[in-house]
Protein backbone atom coordinates (compact mmCIF):
# COMPACT_ATOMS: atom_id res chain seq x y z
CA UNK A 1 0.00 0.00 0.00
CA UNK A 2 1.34 3.41 -0.95
CA UNK A 3 1.28 6.26 1.50
CA UNK A 4 1.81 9.91 0.68
CA UNK A 5 1.57 12.00 3.80
CA UNK A 6 -1.22 14.18 2.50
CA UNK A 7 -4.46 12.92 4.03
CA UNK A 8 -3.20 13.93 7.44
CA UNK A 9 -2.68 17.48 6.18
CA UNK A 10 -6.44 17.80 5.72
CA UNK A 11 -8.03 18.65 9.02
CA UNK A 12 -11.61 19.15 10.12
CA UNK A 13 -12.50 21.55 12.90
CA UNK A 14 -13.47 19.68 16.07
CA UNK A 15 -16.58 20.77 17.95
CA UNK A 16 -16.15 21.89 21.55
CA UNK A 17 -17.96 19.10 23.38
CA UNK A 18 -17.08 19.44 27.04
CA UNK A 19 -19.27 21.12 29.65
CA UNK A 20 -17.21 22.95 32.26
CA UNK A 21 -17.57 25.43 35.09
CA UNK A 22 -14.98 28.10 34.34
CA UNK A 23 -12.89 28.92 37.38
CA UNK A 24 -9.82 31.13 37.64
CA UNK A 25 -7.24 30.18 34.99
CA UNK A 26 -4.09 28.29 35.94
CA UNK A 27 -0.58 29.67 35.66
CA UNK A 28 -0.15 28.35 32.10
CA UNK A 29 3.18 26.73 32.97
CA UNK A 30 4.56 24.58 30.17
CA UNK A 31 6.12 21.27 31.15
CA UNK A 32 8.65 19.41 29.08
CA UNK A 33 7.90 16.04 27.52
CA UNK A 34 10.14 13.13 26.66
CA UNK A 35 12.90 13.58 24.09
CA UNK A 36 11.74 13.32 20.47
CA UNK A 37 13.40 12.24 17.29
CA UNK A 38 14.62 14.72 14.73
CA UNK A 39 11.93 17.09 13.49
CA UNK A 40 11.79 18.55 9.97
CA UNK A 41 13.21 21.98 9.27
CA UNK A 42 10.83 24.28 7.45
CA UNK A 43 11.23 27.11 5.00
CA UNK A 44 11.05 30.28 7.14
CA UNK A 45 9.48 32.13 4.22
CA UNK A 46 6.57 29.73 3.74
CA UNK A 47 3.60 29.59 6.11
CA UNK A 48 0.82 27.01 6.21
CA UNK A 49 -2.81 28.13 6.20
CA UNK A 50 -5.46 25.94 7.87
CA UNK A 51 -8.83 26.78 6.34
CA UNK A 52 -10.60 24.62 8.95
CA UNK A 53 -9.81 27.24 11.60
CA UNK A 54 -8.71 30.21 9.49
CA UNK A 55 -5.29 30.26 11.20
CA UNK A 56 -1.66 30.05 10.13
CA UNK A 57 1.35 28.13 11.45
CA UNK A 58 4.97 28.85 10.62
CA UNK A 59 8.55 28.28 11.66
CA UNK A 60 9.25 25.84 14.48
CA UNK A 61 5.56 25.38 15.31
CA UNK A 62 4.82 24.36 11.72
CA UNK A 63 7.76 21.94 11.79
CA UNK A 64 6.42 20.39 14.99
CA UNK A 65 2.94 20.08 13.47
CA UNK A 66 4.26 18.39 10.32
CA UNK A 67 5.81 15.65 12.50
CA UNK A 68 2.89 15.54 14.99
CA UNK A 69 -0.27 16.21 13.03
CA UNK A 70 -2.41 14.66 15.75
CA UNK A 71 -2.29 18.00 17.61
CA UNK A 72 -4.86 19.36 15.16
CA UNK A 73 -5.09 22.75 13.50
CA UNK A 74 -3.96 25.99 15.15
CA UNK A 75 -6.81 27.89 16.82
CA UNK A 76 -5.01 31.20 17.24
CA UNK A 77 -1.83 33.01 16.18
CA UNK A 78 1.53 32.58 17.96
CA UNK A 79 1.83 35.05 20.84
CA UNK A 80 4.75 36.16 23.01
CA UNK A 81 3.93 35.46 26.67
CA UNK A 82 6.34 35.66 29.63
CA UNK A 83 9.45 35.41 27.49
CA UNK A 84 8.33 32.56 25.24
CA UNK A 85 6.39 32.09 22.05
CA UNK A 86 3.15 30.15 22.53
CA UNK A 87 0.57 28.83 20.07
CA UNK A 88 -2.55 26.81 20.80
CA UNK A 89 -3.78 24.01 18.55
CA UNK A 90 -7.02 22.02 18.77
CA UNK A 91 -5.43 19.37 20.97
CA UNK A 92 -2.21 20.97 22.19
CA UNK A 93 -0.35 24.02 23.42
CA UNK A 94 3.17 24.55 22.08
CA UNK A 95 5.87 26.81 23.48
CA UNK A 96 9.23 28.02 22.17
CA UNK A 97 11.65 29.58 24.65
CA UNK A 98 14.73 31.77 24.21
CA UNK A 99 14.60 32.45 20.48
CA UNK A 100 12.56 34.02 17.71
CA UNK A 101 9.91 32.40 15.57
CA UNK A 102 12.00 32.80 12.42
CA UNK A 103 15.29 31.49 13.81
CA UNK A 104 14.08 28.94 16.35
CA UNK A 105 14.79 25.24 15.90
CA UNK A 106 11.82 22.85 15.99
CA UNK A 107 13.77 20.79 18.52
CA UNK A 108 13.23 23.66 20.97
CA UNK A 109 9.44 23.35 20.82
CA UNK A 110 7.83 21.92 23.95
CA UNK A 111 4.31 20.54 24.27
CA UNK A 112 2.41 21.44 27.42
CA UNK A 113 0.64 18.89 29.58
CA UNK A 114 -2.57 20.44 28.32
CA UNK A 115 -4.78 17.81 29.97
CA UNK A 116 -3.36 18.70 33.37
CA UNK A 117 -3.43 22.44 32.69
CA UNK A 118 -7.07 22.42 31.67
CA UNK A 119 -8.18 20.10 34.48
CA UNK A 120 -6.43 22.38 36.98
CA UNK A 121 -7.90 25.51 35.41
CA UNK A 122 -11.52 24.37 35.65
CA UNK A 123 -11.10 22.86 39.11
CA UNK A 124 -11.48 19.22 38.10
CA UNK A 125 -8.17 18.20 39.66
CA UNK A 126 -9.15 19.35 43.12
CA UNK A 127 -12.93 19.05 42.95
CA UNK A 128 -13.50 15.54 41.60
CA UNK A 129 -12.80 12.16 43.20
CA UNK A 130 -11.95 10.81 39.74
CA UNK A 131 -8.65 12.74 39.91
CA UNK A 132 -7.57 11.24 43.25
CA UNK A 133 -4.82 8.60 42.64
CA UNK A 134 -5.75 4.99 43.49
CA UNK A 135 -3.60 2.04 44.58
CA UNK A 136 -5.08 -0.14 41.84
CA UNK A 137 -7.83 -0.11 39.27
CA UNK A 138 -9.62 -2.20 36.65
CA UNK A 139 -8.38 -2.39 33.09
CA UNK A 140 -4.91 -1.03 32.29
CA UNK A 141 -3.56 0.50 35.50
CA UNK A 142 -0.66 2.98 35.62
CA UNK A 143 1.19 3.18 38.91
CA UNK A 144 2.92 6.32 37.63
CA UNK A 145 -0.29 8.32 38.09
CA UNK A 146 -2.55 5.99 40.07
CA UNK A 147 -5.23 5.72 37.38
CA UNK A 148 -6.47 3.08 34.96
CA UNK A 149 -7.91 3.04 31.46
CA UNK A 150 -10.67 0.54 30.73
CA UNK A 151 -13.68 -0.34 28.61
CA UNK A 152 -14.28 1.79 25.51
CA UNK A 153 -11.54 4.27 26.35
CA UNK A 154 -9.01 1.43 26.57
CA UNK A 155 -9.85 0.24 23.04
CA UNK A 156 -9.06 3.70 21.68
CA UNK A 157 -6.02 4.19 23.94
CA UNK A 158 -4.43 1.00 22.65
CA UNK A 159 -4.65 2.03 19.01
CA UNK A 160 -1.32 2.66 17.33
CA UNK A 161 0.26 5.88 18.57
CA UNK A 162 -2.65 6.97 20.78
CA UNK A 163 -0.93 6.28 24.10
CA UNK A 164 2.00 8.46 23.05
CA UNK A 165 -0.37 11.20 21.94
CA UNK A 166 -2.34 11.22 25.20
CA UNK A 167 0.27 10.25 27.79
CA UNK A 168 -0.61 8.67 31.15
CA UNK A 169 -4.17 8.90 32.50
CA UNK A 170 -4.52 11.54 35.23
CA UNK A 171 -8.11 10.69 36.14
CA UNK A 172 -10.56 7.83 36.17
CA UNK A 173 -13.75 8.04 34.15
CA UNK A 174 -16.32 10.60 35.29
CA UNK A 175 -19.62 11.93 33.98
CA UNK A 176 -20.84 15.42 33.20
CA UNK A 177 -24.45 15.34 32.08
CA UNK A 178 -24.89 12.61 29.48
CA UNK A 179 -21.19 12.43 28.57
CA UNK A 180 -18.36 10.41 30.12
CA UNK A 181 -14.82 11.80 30.21
CA UNK A 182 -11.29 10.74 31.09
CA UNK A 183 -8.30 13.06 31.26
CA UNK A 184 -4.71 12.31 30.30
CA UNK A 185 -1.48 14.29 30.52
CA UNK A 186 -1.82 15.59 26.97
CA UNK A 187 -5.56 15.49 26.39
CA UNK A 188 -8.92 13.95 27.17
CA UNK A 189 -11.39 11.45 25.72
CA UNK A 190 -15.18 11.52 25.83
CA UNK A 191 -18.16 9.46 24.78
CA UNK A 192 -21.91 9.59 25.12
CA UNK A 193 -24.97 7.68 23.97
CA UNK A 194 -24.96 9.91 20.89
CA UNK A 195 -21.27 9.74 19.98
CA UNK A 196 -18.42 7.27 19.78
CA UNK A 197 -15.22 7.80 21.77
CA UNK A 198 -13.54 10.98 20.57
CA UNK A 199 -10.75 13.31 21.60
CA UNK A 200 -11.74 16.45 23.45
CA UNK A 201 -10.16 19.59 21.90
CA UNK A 202 -8.64 20.72 25.17
CA UNK A 203 -6.16 22.94 23.36
CA UNK A 204 -8.98 24.98 21.88
CA UNK A 205 -10.81 25.02 25.21
CA UNK A 206 -7.73 26.21 27.07
CA UNK A 207 -7.09 28.88 24.42
CA UNK A 208 -10.63 30.11 24.93
CA UNK A 209 -10.15 30.33 28.69
CA UNK A 210 -6.93 32.29 28.21
CA UNK A 211 -8.49 34.62 25.65
CA UNK A 212 -6.20 33.30 22.91
CA UNK A 213 -8.70 32.00 20.35
CA UNK A 214 -8.01 33.79 17.10
CA UNK A 215 -10.67 35.12 14.76
CA UNK A 216 -10.48 33.36 11.37
CA UNK A 217 -8.54 35.36 8.81
CA UNK A 218 -8.02 35.15 5.07
CA UNK A 219 -5.05 33.29 3.60
CA UNK A 220 -2.16 35.62 2.89
CA UNK A 221 -0.37 35.35 -0.48
CA UNK A 222 2.79 33.68 0.83
CA UNK A 223 1.00 30.89 2.71
CA UNK A 224 0.41 27.35 1.46
CA UNK A 225 -3.23 26.28 1.80
CA UNK A 226 -3.14 22.78 3.24
CA UNK A 227 -6.57 21.93 1.84
CA UNK A 228 -5.80 22.69 -1.80
CA UNK A 229 -2.02 22.52 -2.13
CA UNK A 230 -0.28 20.07 -4.43
CA UNK A 231 2.22 17.66 -2.95
CA UNK A 232 4.94 19.73 -4.61
CA UNK A 233 3.79 22.82 -2.69
CA UNK A 234 3.55 20.87 0.55
CA UNK A 235 7.08 19.52 0.31
CA UNK A 236 8.26 23.05 -0.48
CA UNK A 237 7.46 23.82 3.17
CA UNK A 238 10.45 21.69 4.17
CA UNK A 239 14.14 22.48 3.92
CA UNK A 240 16.88 19.90 3.32
CA UNK A 241 18.39 17.56 0.74
CA UNK A 242 15.86 15.50 -1.18
CA UNK A 243 16.78 11.85 -1.67
CA UNK A 244 15.16 8.49 -2.33
CA UNK A 245 15.84 5.27 -0.44
CA UNK A 246 14.96 1.88 -1.97
CA UNK A 247 15.07 -1.04 0.45
CA UNK A 248 15.15 -4.18 -1.72
CA UNK A 249 14.75 -6.57 1.21
CA UNK A 250 11.46 -4.93 2.24
CA UNK A 251 10.56 -3.82 -1.30
CA UNK A 252 9.82 -0.37 0.04
CA UNK A 253 10.76 2.98 -1.49
CA UNK A 254 10.87 6.09 0.72
CA UNK A 255 11.39 9.73 -0.20
CA UNK A 256 13.12 12.00 2.32
CA UNK A 257 13.79 15.67 2.80
CA UNK A 258 16.79 15.63 5.09
CA UNK A 259 15.98 12.84 7.52
CA UNK A 260 12.23 13.44 7.46
CA UNK A 261 10.10 10.90 5.59
CA UNK A 262 7.56 12.48 3.26
CA UNK A 263 6.48 9.43 1.25
CA UNK A 264 6.70 5.65 1.53
CA UNK A 265 5.36 2.96 -0.77
CA UNK A 266 5.64 -0.74 -1.55
CA UNK A 267 7.20 -1.30 -4.96
CA UNK A 268 7.99 -4.05 -7.42
CA UNK A 269 11.71 -4.73 -7.87
CA UNK A 270 13.85 -6.79 -10.20
CA UNK A 271 13.39 -10.54 -10.50
CA UNK A 272 16.29 -12.63 -9.07
CA UNK A 273 17.28 -13.40 -12.68
CA UNK A 274 17.46 -9.66 -13.46
CA UNK A 275 17.97 -8.02 -10.07
CA UNK A 276 17.79 -4.31 -9.35
CA UNK A 277 21.25 -2.81 -9.11
CA UNK A 278 22.48 -1.85 -5.64
CA UNK A 279 24.46 1.26 -4.79
CA UNK A 280 24.24 5.03 -4.53
CA UNK A 281 23.21 6.82 -7.71
CA UNK A 282 21.60 10.06 -8.91
CA UNK A 283 18.69 10.84 -11.20
CA UNK A 284 20.37 11.58 -14.54
CA UNK A 285 17.45 11.49 -17.01
CA UNK A 286 13.71 12.21 -16.74
CA UNK A 287 11.14 11.49 -19.45
CA UNK A 288 7.57 12.58 -18.81
CA UNK A 289 6.26 10.00 -21.32
CA UNK A 290 8.25 7.24 -22.98
CA UNK A 291 7.76 3.97 -24.81
CA UNK A 292 9.79 1.35 -22.98
CA UNK A 293 11.30 -1.62 -24.81
CA UNK A 294 13.46 -4.38 -23.45
CA UNK A 295 13.65 -7.98 -22.36
CA UNK A 296 11.81 -9.56 -19.44
CA UNK A 297 13.74 -11.57 -16.87
CA UNK A 298 12.70 -14.77 -18.72
CA UNK A 299 14.15 -13.53 -22.02
CA UNK A 300 10.91 -12.53 -23.73
CA UNK A 301 10.82 -9.06 -25.31
CA UNK A 302 8.35 -6.39 -24.26
CA UNK A 303 7.11 -3.03 -25.48
CA UNK A 304 5.25 -0.67 -23.11
CA UNK A 305 3.95 2.43 -24.89
CA UNK A 306 3.29 5.80 -23.27
CA UNK A 307 4.74 5.08 -19.82
CA UNK A 308 4.66 8.33 -17.79
CA UNK A 309 7.07 9.74 -15.20
CA UNK A 310 10.19 7.72 -16.10
CA UNK A 311 13.31 8.62 -14.08
CA UNK A 312 16.65 6.88 -14.76
CA UNK A 313 19.20 6.53 -11.97
CA UNK A 314 21.82 4.18 -13.54
CA UNK A 315 22.19 3.03 -17.16
CA UNK A 316 18.76 1.61 -18.13
CA UNK A 317 17.57 1.21 -14.52
CA UNK A 318 14.67 3.54 -13.82
CA UNK A 319 11.82 4.35 -11.48
CA UNK A 320 8.54 4.28 -13.41
CA UNK A 321 4.95 3.07 -13.04
CA UNK A 322 3.36 0.17 -14.89
CA UNK A 323 -0.23 -0.44 -15.92
CA UNK A 324 0.13 -4.18 -15.26
CA UNK A 325 1.69 -4.21 -11.76
CA UNK A 326 -0.91 -4.84 -9.06
CA UNK A 327 -0.64 -5.64 -6.26
CA UNK A 328 2.83 -4.28 -5.57
CA UNK A 329 5.57 -5.79 -3.43
CA UNK A 330 6.81 -8.47 -5.81
CA UNK A 331 10.11 -9.14 -7.55
CA UNK A 332 8.94 -9.47 -11.13
CA UNK A 333 10.41 -6.54 -13.06
CA UNK A 334 13.37 -6.71 -15.46
CA UNK A 335 15.31 -4.63 -12.95
CA UNK A 336 13.48 -1.31 -12.72
CA UNK A 337 11.70 -0.09 -9.59
CA UNK A 338 7.94 0.04 -10.15
CA UNK A 339 5.80 2.24 -7.84
CA UNK A 340 2.06 2.94 -8.20
CA UNK A 341 1.13 5.67 -10.68
CA UNK A 342 0.25 8.29 -8.04
CA UNK A 343 3.62 7.79 -6.35
CA UNK A 344 5.49 8.03 -9.64
CA UNK A 345 3.72 11.33 -10.36
CA UNK A 346 4.65 12.65 -6.91
CA UNK A 347 8.29 11.60 -7.35
CA UNK A 348 8.43 13.32 -10.74
CA UNK A 349 7.76 16.65 -9.00
CA UNK A 350 9.78 15.73 -5.92
CA UNK A 351 13.03 14.69 -7.60
CA UNK A 352 15.21 16.72 -9.91
CA UNK A 353 18.34 15.96 -11.89
CA UNK A 354 21.02 14.98 -9.39
CA UNK A 355 18.63 13.74 -6.70
CA UNK A 356 20.38 10.92 -4.81
CA UNK A 357 18.91 7.42 -5.04
CA UNK A 358 20.17 4.84 -2.53
CA UNK A 359 19.40 1.22 -3.46
CA UNK A 360 20.24 -1.29 -0.77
Amino acid sequence: MATIRRSAWRLAAASLIIAATILSPGDGRVELVEARGALPHVNPHRDAYFSATGQTARGPFLAYWIANQHIGAPVGPPVHVDGEWVQWFEFAKLALTGTTMDSGSPVGVNRAHIGRLFADSVGYSTGMDAFVPKQHGPGLYFAETGHAVNQGFLTVYQRWGMAQQLGYPISDEFSIGRAVYQFFEFGALSWSSDTDVQRVPVGALDAGMQGRLGAPHAQHPDAVNLDSASMHELTDLLVGERWIDIDLSRRVMTAYIGNYEVMSTVVDIGHPNSPTVRGTFTIYLKNRVQTLRGTHWDGTPYTSPDVPYVMYFWHDYAIHPSATRAPYGGATSPGCVIPPLAIAEFLWDFASYGTVVVVR
